[in-house]
């Protein structure tokens, strides 16, 4: 199957690009062929000038059900690893804001994908699980760093060890979630965030991402010595002046809302 089968790219607005997992019929369990698909396109969007933001989601019932686990079975390490290590890596260093919309399953290596994407909007029907331990793995793509950071030792500990599965209400209240939606809305609130964010002034808005990436594992000192550094490097640029000049042409108005803004449902 080619990668273009597995992986879909769209372009629905200026400055937006969603990449969507495309395999139904195994609720998007992730095998090679797609983790080196999600790799490359993530590459390819993180270069692209013209490409504010990322959304990643999943075709039908599923955002992912994680490791296509019957691929695994007859692969060595060696065949399966590099693809993760890089897939990882890459999504870590994409140079844009990454928005995960997810809708059913966010299971294994697809919970790990959301939780490693920069903001997490989850439809309200919306599940998540990181149950690796029960087949014999552990999460090592970030979920349990990433998870524990969230919640805690104690609770990422239960839902790890005993590979216990959570609803999108009980994500939401447990800090995991940048936006829960109504069910089967996932996508329509990441696009949302998404238009939002394409309209900032992109040099910022990745100095700004970069700074709470790098930051939330730092010691307090050395994250306030990169907010500084960051805001040197891009203080008094020309986005910078022509931004503010645009703003200082309207008026006084300091009013940065709008009609489409994202929010939280709870319904």
């Amino acid at each position: 199957m080619a990668s273009g089968d597995l992986l879909q790219l769209s372009r629905p607005e200026a400055g937006i690009a969603v990449l969507t997992l495309a395999r139904p019929a195994a609720h998007n369990a992730m095998n090679v062929a797609l983790r080196v698909a999600l790799a490359d396109r993530l590459d390819a969007v993180s270069s692209d000038q013209t490409v504010r933001a990322v959304i990643i989601g999943g075709k039908g019932l599923s955002f992912s059900a994680g490791s296509d686990l019957k691929e695994a079975a007859r692969l060595d390490p060696a065949e399966r690893s590099p693809s993760w290590s890089r897939l990882w890596s890459v999504l870590e260093d994409c140079s844009k804001p990454t928005i995960a919309a997810v809708e059913g399953r966010a299971f294994g290596a697809g919970f790990e994908l959301a939780l490693a994407c920069d903001l997490l909007v989850a439809g309200r029907s919306a599940r998540f699980a990181l149950p690796e331990v029960r087949f014999g793995f552990v999460p090592a793509g970030g979920g349990a760093s990433r998870l524990s950071r969230l919640v805690g030792k104690h609770r990422a500990m239960r839902l790890i060890l005993a590979a216990e599965e959570i609803d999108a209400v009980e994500a939401d209240a447990l800090g995991m979630l940048s936006t829960l939606a109504p069910e089967g809305e996932a996508s329509r609130e990441a696009m949302i965030l998404a238009r939002r964010i394409a309209a900032m002034p992109p040099r910022a808005t990745a100095a700004a991402t970069t700074i709470l990436r790098r930051g939330l594992g730092m010691p307090l000192l050395e994250a306030l010595q990169l907010e500084r550094r960051t805001l040197a490097e891009i203080d008094g640029g020309d986005e910078q002046r022509n931004y503010a000049a645009s703003f200082a042409a309207r008026g006084d108005r300091q009013d940065v809302g709008d009609e489409d803004a994202p929010h939280k449902t709870h319904c």
